[in-house]
């Protein structure tokens, strides 16, 4: 019999990135639009939380392929082989970027001499000993911004093919990754 939905797990794990994401996201855009200059003494605070949230996103996402492996995953509903591999090349970049984008972040921090702190409890200084204004570092970190709006361009993409599902050809894609939603 073909699985018809995503296990309990993949859907927690699914539902609980995406509200990491978006703590992370408002994290960095209070960090760059409120708390103007980056010498605010709130700037560290705010970074560190983006930068454990970050972390737990990747955790998050390591399980969640461990896990994904381990079990059936729904076949494309999709009659098109063409719009088949468009689906599984939107899943698999998604995931890419969810392993890269916060390790990129963290080498950047890392190669600007910035500890990592884990939400207040634990430091992990840099093993790097760098200037603070490395040009390294700062262009570490704009691919690091650049390739996570690439991510947020591709989950947009992939939430508007929900909902396109749902709305427009009326199929039961999305009760696949809703918890108590049965086709």
């Amino acid at each position: 019999m073909t699985n018809t939905r995503y296990s309990s797990s993949i859907i927690v794990l699914h539902w609980t990135t995406l509200a990491l994401i978006l703590v992370a996201w408002a994290l960095s855009l209070y960090r760059d639009y409120v708390l103007v200059p980056a010498n605010n003494p709130h700037h560290a605070l705010v970074m560190s939380l983006h930068m454990s949230v970050g972390l737990v996103v990747w955790i998050l996402t390591v399980m969640r392929l461990k896990i994904r492996s381990s079990s059936s995953v729904p076949p494309s509903a999709s009659a098109s082989p063409v719009i088949a591999m468009l689906e599984r090349s939107v899943h698999y970049l998604l995931y890419a970027s969810l392993l890269v984008v916060p390790l990129i972040g963290l080498a950047s921090a890392w190669i600007r001499g910035r500890p990592f702190v884990f939400f207040g409890m634990f430091s992990i200084p840099s093993p790097l000993v760098t200037e603070w204004t490395s040009p390294t570092g700062k262009w570490l970190e704009h691919v690091h911004m650049d390739a996570a709006y690439i991510f947020l361009a591709l989950a947009g993409l992939h939430a508007l093919a929900a909902v396109y599902h749902r709305v427009v050809l009326r199929d039961e894609v999305l009760s696949r990754i809703v918890t108590g939603s049965q086709p």
